[in-house]
């Protein structure tokens, strides 16, 4: 990870979500399987090991069999986004895992590797996760002087999380969502 180790072993940047806290969100943004979601965009933009992605999927799944729609094409509506390779590739085989159990295969479009920051994303409809908090003295240089330039509340000591509200406000639909675990 970009963000170094923290004196207790973890990573900076990396909070594991329970499960109760993912339903309960996801449930608050109304990305439920009694809806029909076949057409609902949604980004996670630190996607970790898959907390929120397992759970997306989980719903689209059960929404496409109730709604009766295409679940393949389905999941081009979610994105998710991790900046650490080794990361990424856990939550590739945890997503590819899932996506067996049900007979699908995991398309290439719904994982990006890369800074969720500095990425082009179409407006979304929902935009949820739980954002990396990361202090401005464990951010490089170099990443802190292009976040500066990009986001306005960027500024003097800010955590990196304050540059992920900002974006992922940015980048919703006029009537789009954003939950973050704050």
């Amino acid at each position: 990870m970009i963000y170094g180790t923290r004196s207790n072993g973890n990573q900076h940047g990396l909070v594991l979500t329970k499960p109760i806290v993912v339903d309960a969100m996801l449930d608050k943004v109304d990305y439920v399987a009694s809806r029909d979601l076949s057409s609902v965009k949604i980004v996670e933009p630190s996607a970790g090991d898959g907390a929120f992605a397992i759970s997306i999927i989980n719903r689209l799944y059960e929404s496409s069999k109730k709604f009766d729609f295409p679940f393949q094409k389905a999941l081009s509506n979610i994105s998710l986004f991790e900046i650490d390779e080794a990361m990424s590739a856990t939550l590739k085989n945890r997503i590819s895992e899932q996506l067996k159990d049900i007979s699908y295969d995991l398309p290439e479009s719904l994982i990006t590797t890369a800074d969720f920051l500095l990425s082009d994303i179409p407006k979304t409809d929902i935009l949820i996760g739980n954002p990396p908090y990361v202090r401005h003295e464990n951010i490089p240089e170099q990443k802190k002087s292009i976040y500066r330039k990009l986001f306005g509340t960027f500024t003097h000591r800010s955590d990196l999380f304050i540059a992920f509200y900002e974006k992922s406000l940015r980048s919703l639909n006029s009537e789009g969502v954003l939950a973050f675990i704050c």
